[in-house]
């Protein structure tokens, strides 16, 4: 059994049913680990996952935007890789919305 500390979920937890936007900001384990400089945005206040989130993305669009985003930036990952990912995870949400039968957002 994995002895865990909840009490960050459950700040989260009460932060959503207040009503706030966002839940509280997660503390970084290291300076890179929460803001990678691959994903930050030039000119922006915002890096890519608080883009993400901010537009309240499906996880296979977040992928995408994720992908696009790093491609080329990432070290030691081809930008051919990110692309064939951002590929895969457009084809995954169409392959959703052509099983439900949608053609628009929710």
């Amino acid at each position: 059994m994995i002895d865990r500390d909840d009490s960050l979920l459950d700040t989260t937890r009460e932060s959503l049913r207040a009503g706030e936007a966002r839940p509280p900001e997660l503390v970084p384990l290291a300076d890179n680990l929460e803001r990678p400089a691959y994903y930050d945005i030039p000119g922006c206040n915002m890096n890519v996952p608080e883009v993400i989130r901010a537009l309240g993305l499906s996880f296979d669009m977040g992928c995408v935007i994720k992908y696009a985003a790093r491609a080329g930036k990432k070290p030691g990952v081809p930008p051919g890789q990110d692309v064939r990912k951002l590929i895969a995870c457009a084809r995954g949400r169409l392959d959703f919305i052509d099983a439900k039968g949608e053609e628009r957002n929710p």
